[in-house]
């Protein structure tokens, strides 16, 4: 999964409070692409997730390095007292900006206010989902006291989305009409210490983890574990000779540092408690040599009978 950093930009006064980070179920199933064949459930699971995780980084991408005074907050999720989920929130100093972000792509029908694929597939009722997240942001807005007027939108992102029999409502837009939506952030002014505190309060409400934390392990032996580009996210990293890093069939590098580090956090996210030297050796077919030095680097070495092992964390001896 591509990383993003979160960071504050103070040069061109916009902020970015907060960015998608999976869950470990999310985080997982992600991971596993092309690893193993999933289980069905899995399979449905991750194919949603992927889609909607691609479309959101897509507008994330739009507007993350636009000019303008303003906050932006990336994936909302909230339990209780109710079940509701923001895409996107973006706080200007005149309006609080909600989008849903809809990854459809093909051929759709509008039909009884839900839209239906060419195989007949209907969705749930997006308007009705958006409505009461709108609703509630609503009472959030008033609980805190913020002067802004809500505007909240469901924007389909993908330029491959065809959608007929729809005349429109004021709560869509399409991908080609977000260039008014950029023009706005651009011109807005001010970051008060009010959006701040009322940004730090949505987040704390955030749920990371949801209610479907259960996960289905996969037996380790049974995984093709390979590196991954972070780029193209395909398993073809080649060593190069003499060098200090891999290389994609699409050309991007991986440094052999950071082939280490993926090596390690798969590792781990695929259940594996005590990562050996042995372990990321076979993973990435680094010598013994290179490896122990940079996870000497990197972790903590836990002497136990059967042999050592890394961990994050306190260096203890066993």
């Amino acid at each position: 999964m591509k990383k993003i950093t979160h960071y504050i930009e103070f040069e061109v006064m916009f902020l970015i409070k907060k960015v998608h980070k999976p869950s470990t179920v999310q985080a997982y199933l992600y991971e596993l692409e092309n690893r193993v064949h999933m289980e069905l459930d899995d399979y449905y699971k991750f194919v949603k997730y992927k889609k909607g995780f691609e479309g959101e980084l897509r507008f994330f991408e739009m507007i993350e390095h636009l000019e303008g005074e303003y906050i932006i907050i990336w994936d909302i999720n909230i339990v209780k007292p109710v079940r509701v989920q923001f895409d996107f929130i973006i706080i200007t100093a005149n309006n609080i900006l909600h989008f849903d972000i809809k990854n459809y792509s093909g051929n759709y029908r509008y039909q009884n206010n839900r839209l239906m694929s060419e195989q007949g597939k209907t969705d749930k009722d997006i308007f009705i989902q958006l409505d009461n997240a709108d609703s509630y942001l609503k009472q959030l807005i008033a609980k805190y006291e913020m002067p802004q007027k809500l505007i909240s939108k469901i924007i389909f992102i993908n330029e491959d989305f065809n959608l007929t029999g729809f005349s429109g409502k004021d709560c869509v837009m399409f991908s080609h009409e977000l260039e008014p939506v950029f023009n706005y952030l651009k011109s807005c002014k001010g970051i008060t210490q009010q959006m701040i505190n009322f940004a730090d309060a949505l987040i704390k409400l955030h749920d990371n983890e949801g209610v479907d934390n259960r996960i289905h392990y996969y037996n380790l032996e049974d995984l093709k574990l390979s590196l991954r580009c972070p780029k193209c996210r395909k398993m073809e990293m080649s060593r190069i000779r003499r060098k200090t890093y891999f290389k994609c069939s699409c050309g991007n590098k991986l440094k052999n540092e950071n082939a280490v580090l993926q090596a390690y956090e798969v590792l781990t996210l695929f259940g594996k408690d005590k990562v050996k030297r042995k372990d990321i050796v076979d993973f990435t077919g680094l010598s013994n040599r290179t490896v122990t030095r940079l996870m000497n680097q990197h972790f903590y070495k836990h002497s136990h009978y059967r042999g050592t092992y890394y961990k994050k964390g306190e260096q203890i001896n066993i």
